[in-house]
């Protein structure tokens, strides 16, 4: 007998399989559109990062002047250079700054007493004008807003120092209305007469003991190469060393702690290793008084800070030695560095000091940008 046949039952569709498709779908397209956007933005940061390439480029040239060269690019991270903040250790030194974090690193540095004082007086200090009267007008202009007392003028006013270029710089300083000013030269300044001739005939003396309102500055050239500062200043030094305030000085004494090539670049120092016996010899003298003149300070408890030129980037550190004992660096006033702009390393600029009645002080920079 054959059987009936019966309708057949269909099997059930599984509801499950299309939500589970649909679900699929949406992350995959989810996950390509990520990774789309990924691959976009890894896209503009390698065109980002070959233009800050190209721009280093043109700042090679002028780290050469300071001694840098490709010999040692890989001992150098050329964008960190470039970088607002270069360096900060959170030990003893707080290198270079800018503008814009300049009072908030000072104040960390200064007395805490100062903190919310009015200024009892103010000083204003400009170095490495490079024979730029454009930015030393500039700068001048800026001095009297800030109604400062007393001007340093430490070091490099010009690219040379011949007569001619000596004299105009002081025509611009004396016509700018700032009475009490002081200029210490260089090393450029005592190129064309190998020594502190013209300078002299310019300026007159070389260094200065300032004291307004019961402060006391010391102002002396130690920017010959290989040169050492004569018995005449040295001794005039340690007989007016031991009630000063602050040394202001036309090179630093201490750089340990800041980044390459402003590390270099001290008392004594030169773009590149003398060739002869007789100049290295002579160079470490130099050198050797630089120590034996930073020691001095040291001993010298009175002395609260070294405040220096010539690097053409602002920067503080805190001595090693004496943690409260601070050496500054001020910026540079000139527009440009062999032919290049200033910019490069950092924006034209000044220091101004602000001296309060219980002996603390602050520091900070005026850009002219």
């Amino acid at each position: 007998m054959e059987r009936k046949k019966g309708k057949e039952k269909k099997p059930k569709r599984n509801k499950l399989l299309p939500r589970f498709l649909r679900s699929l779908t949406a992350v995959v397209l989810l996950s390509s559109l990520i990774l789309g956007i990924s691959l976009l933005i890894r896209g503009i940061s390698s065109v980002s990062s070959e233009r800050k390439s190209l721009s280093s480029v043109l700042i090679w040239d002028v780290f050469e002047t300071f001694g840098l060269t490709e010999k040692n690019i890989s001992q150098l991270n050329v964008q960190r250079l470039l970088e607002n903040h270069i360096g900060k250790s959170k030990t003893n030194s707080i290198s270079e700054y800018d503008s814009s974090s300049l009072n908030e690193i000072d104040n960390s540095l200064s007395l805490s007493s100062s903190n919310n004082k009015e200024a009892l007086f103010k000083v204003c200090i400009i170095s490495d004008i490079h024979q730029d009267t454009t930015n030393l007008s500039k700068s001048l202009e800026k001095v009297l807003e800030n109604e400062c007392m007393l001007l340093f003028v430490i070091g490099d006013v010009t690219n040379y120092g011949d007569i001619t270029t000596l004299s105009s710089i002081k025509a611009v300083l004396d016509n700018s209305g700032i009475k009490d000013y002081y200029v210490i030269p260089g090393d450029h300044d005592l190129a064309q007469s190998v020594g502190l001739d013209n300078f002299e005939e310019v300026f007159g003396s070389y260094y200065h003991f300032v004291e307004f309102a019961d402060v006391r500055f010391l102002l002396m050239d130690n920017s010959a190469n290989y040169t050492p500062i004569n018995k005449k200043q040295i001794s005039w030094m340690e007989k007016n060393i031991e009630n000063t305030d602050f040394v202001i000085l036309s090179q630093p004494l201490f750089t340990d702690g800041l980044n390459t090539p402003f590390n270099s670049i001290y008392m004594g120092s030169t773009r590149t290793a003398p060739d002869s016996s007789n100049l290295k010899e002579k160079q470490q003298v130099v050198k050797d008084q630089g120590i034996s003149i930073l020691n001095l300070i040291r001993d010298t408890k009175t002395v609260k800070a070294i405040i220096s030129g010539e690097h053409h980037r602002s920067s503080v550190l805190i001595d090693p030695v004496r943690s409260d004992l601070k050496h500054y660096v001020v910026g540079a006033v000139t527009s440009t560095v062999n032919d290049y702009p200033q910019s490069a390393i950092q924006s034209s600029r000044f220091s101004v000091m602000y001296l309060f009645d219980d002996k603390s002080y602050s520091i900070k920079d005026i850009s002219l940008d």
